[in-house]
This record gives structure tokens, C-alpha cells and sequence, in this order.
């Protein structure tokens, strides 16, 4: 809103805007803060297979690896729900079979941003059979990794300002206006509120200076 403080007067230039003229403007064009996280993890065998070979089953477990923060998307299964999946499905007396497996995250982590470090168990995806090489680690050996490094949200101060919100009621020799306070950021993610409240009015003098 463009306000005329200060009307032009003996041959005075006029102002570039009229009185009350309004505009649009960009603002807060600073990235948001808090980012939905949704909810990741996924279903790791909690047993072995039934067989080596022929075809078996193992059960299977959903870790929750990053719970859902901010509103984000929930996990479609709940931590700890199980499924049944087949395993060693090869025929008996094939060749040398060597172990597979890695470390999957079996914790939450300890950070929801910013770096932090969650539990992680070696699962065996394959057991070793017919004399095949086994796996470098034993099956729920645990170790820690990182998490979450995604840099956090910072904190937002509040900002505004005063401006004139109506003519002054003297050219000279002092006068009173309004003025109203606007908030162009708000605070957010901890930061300072300001010191007056958005649209706030007060009153003030103006054209304090001597006429003639």
C-alpha cells in the first residue's frame, strides 16, 4: 500500500504513486523449514530358510528404518508385522552355494535430522550350502551406521515494520498520522516473534518542521 505522507505543495513534485495505491510483491521466498519426512523400512527374514534347497519358507519381519514426522506418509505395515516368503527355491545336490547377506537397519534411528546413528543387524539372505563359502558375518550380528543427514531446519525471526497508514493532518508545523505495523516473515522453527502483533496500530507525530 503506497501512502502519501506528505502532500506536494507550492510547485512541489508530486509523488511517483497516488495515495493508496496498492502493488504485489514477493515475499518469504526463503525455502520452508520443517519438511515432511515420510515413514521408511522394509520386511528382513527373522529365521532361516526351512531348507537349504527344494524350496522352503522364512519368516519375515517390517523394521521401521525413519518413523513419519511433520505429516509425512505413514509405512504401509506396522514395526514388527511378519509375512511368510519362500526361500531356496534351487534344486537339491546343485553346486556350491556361498552365503549372502548385509547389514539392514534394525533400529530407529537417533536423529530426525542432522546426522545420527541407528542399529543395524546382518541378515543372511542366503545361507551357504553344498560346501559354499560362508558369509564374512554371523547371522544378527549388529553394528552402527548413520542416519537422517539431512541438515536441519535453522530458525526464522520475525520481521515487520511500521509504515504510514494515513496523511499526516498538518504540512507543517506538526501533525499527527497513523501508522501500522506489518509483519513481512513470521517467525518459525523457534525463532523471535516480534515486538508488536501483524496490523497493530499506533499514532504518531509528523511534519514536525516550521511552517514557512
Amino acid at each position: 500500500l503506497f501512502v502519501v505522507t506528505t502532500v506536494e505543495a507550492n510547485g512541489g513534485q508530486p509523488c511517483e504513486f497516488p495515495d493508496r495505491y496498492t502493488r504485489t510483491v514477493s515475499c518469504n521466498t526463503f525455502d520452508c523449514g520443517l519438511i515432511p519426512v515420510p515413514c521408511s523400512g522394509s520386511f528382513v527374514p527373522i529365521s532361516g530358510c526351512t531348507v537349504t534347497c527344494g524350496g522352503g519358507t522364512q519368516q519375515l519381519t517390517f523394521v521401521v528404518s525413519t518413523p513419519a514426522s511433520n505429516g509425512g506418509r505413514p509405512c504401509n505395515f506396522e514395526a514388527g508385522a511378519t509375512q511368510t516368503t519362500t526361500c531356496h527355491p534351487e534344486s537339491c545336490g546343485a553346486p556350491p552355494v556361498a552365503c549372502q547377506g548385509s547389514f539392514l537397519p534394525s533400529g530407529v534411528c537417533s536423529a530426525s535430522c542432522g546426522g545420527g546413528t541407528q542399529q543395524l543387524t546382518f541378515v543372511v539372505t542366503r545361507a551357504a550350502a553344498n560346501g559354499g563359502t560362508s558369509c564374512a558375518f554371523e547371522a544378527g550380528a549388529t553394528t552402527s551406521g548413520p542416519c537422517n543427514t539431512r541438515i536441519c531446519a535453522t530458525q526464522v525471526n520475525c520481521f515487520g515494520a511500521f509504515v504510514p497508514s494515513s496523511t499526516c493532518t498538518a504540512s507543517c508545523g506538526g501533525g499527527q498520522q497513523s501508522e501500522l505495523f506489518v509483519v513481512t516473515t513470521v517467525e518459525a522453527n523457534g525463532g523471535q516473534p516480534c515486538e508488536f502483533p501483524d496490523r497493530y496500530t499506533r499514532t504518531v507525530s509528523c511534519n514536525t518542521f516550521d511552517c514557512g
